[in-house]
């Protein structure tokens, strides 16, 4: 099965933000520049195109094992918005023909108004699967094993710039990354016929939580300042001397421990302990029982709290 005759294809903008055309050639480079992959794998390039702003884009290709040359893969693409420096992506499942491994050089032709579009190429060689199975040996740890692709640490978050490194692609090669107004989506590729995973995070607002000990020499609090995406929470690490107790507000949080929690961040907030050598009064309020008829002051129904803060109280029973 040849690569071209057999194809689907995507092309995708990475962000589609309008920009002024600069008067200049436009120079396309392509990446990676060489690539050597599996029959049945997912294969992926990237132009990256500088000088002024494409109006629409054509891959072409040319097949050395078969002697064909410039042909279109995706034929002419409208691109509306494109700006200088944007990368184009380019993807497609990989077959090979019946002769074995796979020689395909890429290129793109492109129309910038007032402008002239060159191409850098990209060679990619294909290995054919019987290969790699016929070079496996159980008796040895797998050399090809599937890797799965996974979502890194900032999928699901709400983030300002598109992730990076691990936090886009723990695992498996990052692909296919789309910006657009309200979110950010990739995918994370799998390995040696690995699955691949879908992966977003939502473009929102990132506000800074301060926290401070007011100079104190009793205790101290750690961070005193860090990012927090719109909508998630922070955590405060509070530390008091020995003999010391903290007091901790803001944020709309509580504190576990030594461990401030702040509630869902939504705006610049700064989180503020004080130490004492006496604790904190805590007011004494009744519990769920309060005002019901029960067998004993911790009989069920209702749950059996006679206090929800303060201390344990001694039952009298009338």
């Amino acid at each position: 099965m040849k690569l071209m005759t057999s194809f689907r294809w995507a092309l995708i903008a990475a962000s589609m933000m309008s920009g002024p055309a600069l008067a200049a050639a436009v120079t396309c480079t392509i990446t990676p520049a060489n690539s050597i992959i599996t029959e049945g794998q997912t294969l992926q390039l990237g132009a990256n195109c500088v000088g002024g702003a494409l109006e629409s884009i054509d891959w072409k290709m040319d097949y050395i094992g078969d002697g064909l040359a410039g042909v279109s893969v995706t034929g002419v693409v409208p691109l509306s918005g494109h700006a200088s420096g944007q990368d184009v992506f380019f993807t497609t499942p990989v077959g090979l023909s019946s002769a074995g491994s796979g020689d395909f050089r890429f290129t793109v032709a492109g129309v910038s108004t007032g402008n002239t579009v060159t191409s850098t190429e990209a060679q990619v060689i294909v290995q054919p699967t019987s290969g790699i199975a016929l070079a496996y040996d159980p008796t040895k740890p797998d050399p090809v094993a599937p890797i799965a692709g996974v979502c890194g640490t900032e999928s699901g978050l709400s983030v300002l710039n598109m992730p990076t490194g691990t936090a886009q692609c723990s695992a498996g090669k990052s692909a296919l990354a789309i910006s657009v107004p309200s979110s950010f989506t990739w995918t994370c590729l799998g390995l040696n016929g690995g699955t691949e995973a879908n992966c977003y995070a939502l473009r929102g607002t990132m506000y800074t939580v301060t926290a401070t000990d007011g100079g104190s020499a009793y205790g101290s609090v750690t961070p005193t300042s860090q990012s927090v995406s719109g909508g998630q929470s922070a955590t405060v690490t509070v530390t008091a001397n020995p003999g010391y107790f903290a007091s901790v507000s803001g944020c709309g949080g509580s504190l576990s421990g030594t461990t401030f929690t702040t509630g869902s961040v939504n705006a610049n907030c700064t989180v503020t302990a004080s130490f004492s050598a006496t604790p904190a009064v805590v007011n004494g309020a009744c519990g769920t029982s309060n005002g019901w008829s029960v067998k004993s002051p911790t009989s069920s129904p209702p749950p059996p709290k006679r206090c929800i803060a303060g201390g344990f109280d001694q039952p009298s029973v009338r």
